[in-house]
């Protein structure tokens, strides 16, 4: 009986291990842009999040001002993220979601992405949280 129970235990782990690699590595490839870009504003990583910026939000937007804004809104994160929604079609694609903060508020999220040889970048975001509301590159 303990060798079955520990047959068994052993199989949950391996299927749960199994499960959470499948779920990790088929992400829709937009949401996965965009939960790179907050890991490496978390990780004050501001190069690489920046790298994730289309041409076009990097002519609105300059490394400078970026950097500025996510160290305002860096710390207030954590890595709960839930409520995500992708929305993509013909090399666009919506990102929404909310996330978790530091103080127990809530964060609310909007990226526009497109596809560029291969690749999701970001053309645009909004982010609303208790220091404020940040929107670059969606309104006009």
């Amino acid at each position: 009986m303990k060798k079955f129970l520990k047959g068994l235990l052993i199989f949950v782990g391996v299927g749960a291990a199994v499960a959470i690699v499948f779920a990790m590595t088929f992400l829709p490839a937009p949401l996965a842009a965009v939960k790179t870009f907050f890991s490496a504003v978390e990780r004050h990583d501001y190069e690489i999040a920046y790298e994730l910026f289309h041409s076009d939000l990097r002519q609105f937007q300059t490394f400078e001002e970026f950097t500025s804004v996510a160290k305002m809104h860096s710390s207030t994160f954590e890595a709960d993220y839930r409520l995500w929604s992708t929305d993509a079609e013909a090399g666009s694609a919506t990102v929404e979601g909310q996330l978790t903060t530091l103080n127990g508020g809530e964060a609310e999220v909007l990226f526009r992405l497109v596809e560029q040889n291969g690749e999701w970048q970001i053309v645009g975001y909004l982010i609303r949280d208790e220091s404020g509301s940040v929107d670059v590159g969606l309104l006009p």
